[in-house]
């Protein structure tokens, strides 16, 4: 069986970092906007700092040429620096908001590994665990000897080996197939 859901999402560390808290379980249902994992960046928090005081100092030194005769060119400059490191902090304020992950989207959350917790470090781009919508759809091969068993709008119940969630559905269509190669490896039986 292959679980196929309308919509997934991956969720990636967005910069190396480490996790201060995971607020959900495999297989919980989710909302939309809801807070998953808090991570925390010593490095950005050390990158934003050192933006805001190289622009207290650039501003600094900006008002008191301001007072002075001071060369326009290197005002300029300055004024030009200082608008680089703004757009600098804005930038680093982002990816710092990135470190609150939110579901993107009604569903659930499943495949959180089992060897992640509360201060585990994190490469960036690392896996966190997949959102997927509560639409999904089941795709099952079934054999010759028991398609007779399986009628259009018959209940179905399946469970995921990973979370242990239950789906409940109904058969909604059935197809022959008579194929030499499956195009999901993952529904091959060892046993031909």
């Amino acid at each position: 069986t292959v679980l196929k859901a309308e919509q997934e999402t991956p969720l990636l560390a967005p910069v190396a970092s480490q996790i201060q808290e995971i607020h959900v379980e495999n297989g919980q249902d989710i909302k939309k906007g809801q807070l998953l994992f808090t991570l925390n960046s010593k490095e950005l928090e050390k990158a934003i700092k050192v933006n805001a005081l190289s622009i207290k100092a650039l501003e600094k030194d900006l008002s008191q040429s301001a007072m002075s005769s001071q060369n326009y060119a290197q005002a300029n400059l300055q004024r030009q620096d200082l608008l680089r490191l703004k757009a600098e902090k804005s930038r680093l304020h982002s990816k710092q908001e990135q470190l609150t992950i939110k579901s993107p989207y009604d569903g659930f959350i499943r495949d959180i590994s089992e060897t992640i917790n509360a201060e585990t470090w994190l490469k960036s781009r690392e896996f966190l665990g997949l959102v997927t919508s509560k639409n999904t759809t089941f795709e099952a091969y079934v054999s010759e000897n028991d398609i007779h068993s399986i009628e259009l709008g018959s209940s179905i119940q399946f469970t995921d080996p990973t979370t242990l969630k239950i789906y409940k559905g109904v058969v909604s269509s059935i197809e022959a197939s008579s194929v030499n190669k499956l195009k999901n490896e993952e529904l091959a039986s060892a046993y031909g």
